[in-house]
Formats: C-alpha cells, structure tokens, sequence
C-alpha cells in the first residue's frame, strides 16, 4: 500500500534524495518543555527526528491536521529526516477547524485573527482559545531549547539562538488545518519555505481573506490538493494560489501524468485515488 501520497510529493517539493541512513528519534511531552503549557489533549508528544547525516542544516516543522497529532504522520518525518532534515512535529492545539467557522462570515480578516492566535496566543477571536504559553511560537521555542541541552552538539542550536527562532533556516509545511498556519507563518515570519498540503482558506461570498491576497514571500510556497478534497473546493484553492501569487510560476501540474520537478511549478495537484477507508479520504489520504 501507498503509504501517502502527500509523503512522496513532500520529498519532491524539498528537491532532495535520501540514500539509506540511521533514524534518530526523541519525542517529548510539550508540558515538560515549559510547566506552562497545560495538560490533556494538546500535551501529547512533539517528535524530534535527525540522523547521523544531518547535512541541509535546516529544520522542518510539521504542523498536524485539525484533531490530529505528530504520531499520525511518522512516516512523513521519517523521510524528511533520511533526505538530511532536522524535523520537528510539533503538537499544539489543533482545534477547532478555522474554515467552517470563517467562511460563511464574509469577515476577510476572521482566518488571520482565528489563526495568529494560535500561532501567538494574543486574543483575538472568541472561537480560539489559546494564550502565549500554549502558542505555536511558544511550543516551538520550547522545544528548540529542550532539545539544545538534551542533544548538544546535533546541530539544533543553530535554529535558535540568541533566544530566537532563526525562520531563515527553517521550512515551516502543515497538512490541512497545519498547512493554513504554515501560511501565515510565511507571512508573518519568513521562514526559508512554506509548504501546504490539502487547505486554502476561502470565503463562500467570494471574497477573499486577508492573508491569502497578499503576495509577500510569494516564490516561497508550494501546494498540492486533491481536486475532490472534500473540505476545500478545488476552485476556491485555484483562486487562492493566484491570489499568493503563486500562479507566477505557472499555473499547476498534474503529478500523475508529469515527472520530476514538475516544471518547476509550485501548485501541484493529484487525481490519484488514496488507498484508504477513512473519512474524508481525498482529504486526509
């Protein structure tokens, strides 16, 4: 069985190659990082992988889907990790889903509150309820410095240093509700690339919100969809990607009938039928 398709497009929008080596796993509770973040259902593991091999010197962050976890995308990271990746995937809460809320508001500006908050913890949507200490930002800070002085001398450090995030060597990607968050990280903080699986934030009025009709840091993202998704209408995702301004390098490419680099293009699409049972296939396959 295909074990993802969003796993295999993954590597080829990284442009790398991995030849075998030695997986190193850690994974840690967010709440041992910092006594401030809280309990339950969002203090399940962020998960560190590395290998002896560690050569891009940049670290990816994944960032799960609405109610899921690091643990459901291992394979992911694992491959990440072999093409010579830091990787980190990072829990943080991950409810509740931004779309079914905002788009039928009309508010151009409902995704970008809804979504800063958890990335920052400032209040700024009553759906979201996240403070700093449980924020995106936080978490990772938290984790980058735990696992400084866990694994000294595996190359973390240079990801945060003078008690920063350094965005500049870091590729922030995300499935879904991950993947809207990876966007306006890019925004917000220029990160080294964005990358962002089955999501585009739209409006059912047509209009189009605040962070997606903004260009900046553009030639820095990627996409890819499923054109039955059934959380996202493919023509809404289409109007998003020019909107970003990602259209610029053409439109999109089909990867099933095209091969490596896909022309280069930075909106992928698949029609491929995903092999597995669960809601929401074209989704979440």
């Amino acid at each position: 069985m295909i074990k993802s398709i969003i796993s295999f497009v993954l590597i080829l929008l990284l442009q790398q190659h991995s030849f075998g080596q030695t997986v190193i796993w850690d994974s840690v509770a967010p709440r041992t990082t910092d006594n401030n973040i809280e309990t339950g259902a969002y203090n399940l593991r962020h998960y560190m992988v590395r290998t002896n091999q560690d050569t891009m010197n940049t670290l990816v962050v994944f960032l799960p889907g609405t109610f899921r976890q690091p643990n459901n995308y291992l394979f992911i990271m694992e491959q990440l990790a072999l093409m010579g990746y830091h990787v980190i995937g990072l829990m943080y809460k991950t409810d509740p889903a931004i779309n079914p809320i905002c788009k039928t508001t009309d508010d151009i500006t409902c995704h970008w509150r809804a979504r800063m908050e958890t990335i920052d913890g400032t209040d700024r949507h009553p759906s979201v309820s996240v403070n700093v200490p449980n924020s995106i930002l936080n978490r990772l800070a938290k984790v980058l410095q735990y696992t400084i002085n866990t694994h000294p001398g595996e190359g973390w450090d240079q990801y945060y240093t003078g008690s920063a995030i350094q965005w500049s060597r870091i590729i922030v990607t995300g499935h879904s509700q991950g993947a809207s968050l990876s966007g306006i990280i890019g925004k917000e903080f220029s990160p080294k690339r964005v990358v962002m699986f089955s999501v585009m934030d739209y409006l059912l009025s047509g209009n189009i919100p605040d962070w997606v009709d903004n260009q900046i840091n553009h030639e820095r993202y990627y996409a890819l969809i499923h054109p039955k998704d059934e959380q996202v209408p493919f023509t809404a995702a289409q109007v998003g990607w020019e909107k970003l301004g990602m259209t610029e390098y053409g439109s999109m490419c089909n990867i099933d009938c095209n091969s490596y680099p896909f022309r280069n293009l930075h909106i992928l699409y698949t029609t491929y039928t995903p092999a597995t049972t669960q809601v929401d296939k074209y989704h979440n396959g």
